[in-house]
């Protein structure tokens, strides 16, 4: 089975998503650090961060072809929707579109497909 386009749309939301989250935790973090209350408050630029590498790693496990994941990612988005905490709505808009794609019924398939040809890969 060939693997859809919509999976590469992933991939890309993915990379695209955690280059702008990395950039965005390491904007918090310089910019609350240059004030004494910042200097309290700068942990808060980990977790985009953090969100951002997770991103990438995922991203890189969906280029791959045949995709080597018995399930889709979900947390990935469910993560990229919890950025919004930290003040970044464009990993809100891009966690909605991913998680509408990984519904659609030539990526379910997909999935459903993977996870019988590699029965022993996690999703991890």
């Amino acid at each position: 089975m060939s693997k859809p386009g919509s999976i590469q749309l992933i991939a890309a939301i993915y990379l695209v998503d955690g280059f702008l989250n990395i950039g965005w935790g390491f904007t918090i973090i310089f910019g609350l650090f240059s004030s004494v209350i910042g200097f309290l408050c700068f942990p808060i630029g980990f977790y985009p961060i953090a969100v951002g590498i997770i991103e990438f790693v995922y991203a890189i496990k969906l280029l791959g072809d045949p995709v080597r994941l018995s399930k889709a990612p979900y947390l990935v988005s469910v993560l990229q929707l919890t950025t919004v905490v930290v003040l970044d709505p464009i990993g809100l808009i891009l966690g909605v579109i991913s998680l509408l794609l990984y519904n659609s019924k030539k990526v379910k398939a997909y999935f459903d497909f993977t996870s019988r040809q590699y029965p022993g890969q996690s999703y991890a």
